[in-house]
């Protein structure tokens, strides 16, 4: 999908600020009518998503503007506080309108990183579209590209070879490379210095953007990690969208959390081994994502940063990438344990690694509002 068919789609799906003092929706099911004016029956799980056609004319007022990281004007911290913006979805894609959040994960969230994941008031001042869905094996073939073959190494999950799969042990050059694939003319990365083919664990000496920052490329790319954590959450505050982690009475290591079941395949729930499974085959969240915890784990574009996020409010962040940096994967796979796959974890891997249980999802900028 084109940068301007994106930007007609979320004209359509941009839905207007209301009232953020809800409860927690369900998973798969849109937000309450008290909360926002939202579309109306997401996909069923399992199915093959919302059709296009469901999109729904809406309108939207910005809020005033950002005075950039680190200050934040009051007319900001307001919609932050109080409001809450809530995009739509077709077929293939969910959009998500300029939007503040709280990224990282409340002090007392049993297995987070107290230092790594310390609160942080985060505002996307752009729109993205997200993939509703993992890129498949089917998809990567799709491109061209040869599927890659690996043995899982200690801890890794096997692989799913169904076409439906999600596609995994691909390198984080591996992933820039299919984005630009299907990007068509509008490749927001250049590659060069490479070394081996895609699908054969390619990596790059040299990777810059064709833009100023990932933010105004307009085709495809990965998603930063804030944004990644934001459409995972979609609005949730808890370490699954579908509910509080617990601390297990078994201690450490691999055993069940209930919340999340019902949401994606870990340790205890993908098989023995563990095995990545075919998607949509759980509950979506409430921005209409499937497998964004579990099954596979998803490159960022940005490196991970051991120390957090730094001092609030930030603005954007993750805007631009290197090739040397410390890689970063989000949401868990099928062999994690539950607390890998809470919504505020981060691990960090390296960029050359062919991981069994790492894959993708792609995203894009829309259009930022916040000027």
């Amino acid at each position: 999908m084109n940068a301007a068919t994106c930007l007609g789609f979320f004209g359509l799906a941009l839905l207007a600020c209301a009232s953020c003092s809800t409860s927690d929706p369900p998973a798969g099911d849109a937000l309450p009518a008290d909360d926002a004016a939202v579309i109306e029956d997401g996909p069923e799980p399992g199915d093959d998503g919302p059709d296009a056609s469901e999109d729904s004319p809406v309108e939207a007022e910005p809020p005033d503007a950002s005075q950039g990281d680190g200050e934040t004007s009051d007319a900001k911290q307001r919609v932050c506080a109080e409001h809450h913006l809530v995009g739509g979805y077709n077929s293939d894609h969910t959009f998500v309108p300029p939007s503040c959040f709280q990224m990282g994960s409340p002090e007392g969230e049993y297995g987070r990183d107290p230092v790594g994941e310390a609160q942080v008031e985060t505002w996307l001042d752009h729109g993205f579209g997200i993939q509703i869905q993992e890129v498949t094996r089917a998809d990567w073939q799709a491109q061209g590209l040869a599927l890659p073959v690996v043995e899982p190494a200690e801890g890794e999950p096997e692989v799913c070879t169904d076409p439906q799969c999600p596609v995994t042990a691909v390198t984080w050059f591996e992933a820039l490379f299919y984005a630009n694939k299907a990007s068509g003319n509008n490749p927001c990365y250049e590659l060069a210095d490479c070394v081996g083919e895609p699908g054969t664990g390619m990596t790059c000496g040299s990777v810059t953007l064709t833009r100023a920052s990932v933010f105004e490329c307009t085709g495809p790319r990965l998603p930063t990690s804030a944004e990644w954590e934001h459409a995972a959450r979609g609005w949730t505050e808890t370490a699954y969208y579908t509910g509080d982690i617990t601390p297990p009475e078994g201690g450490v290591g691999c055993t069940a959390q209930a919340a999340l079941e019902p949401a994606g395949w870990y340790c205890a729930n993908a098989g023995a081994p563990p095995i990545t499974h075919a998607i949509k085959t759980k509950d979506f969240s409430p921005f209409w994502l499937y497998d964004i915890l579990g099954n596979a784990a998803e490159w960022v574009s940005d490196d991970y940063v051991a120390g957090g996020y730094g001092p609030g409010p930030v603005s954007d962040p993750g805007g631009q990438v290197s090739a040397s940096g410390p890689g970063q994967v989000r949401g868990g796979h099928a062999a994690s344990h539950a607390t890998e796959c809470r919504a505020a974890a981060r691990q960090q891997l390296p960029k050359s690694a062919r991981h069994s249980g790492v894959g993708l999802r792609l995203a894009w900028t829309i259009t930022p509002i916040f000027q």
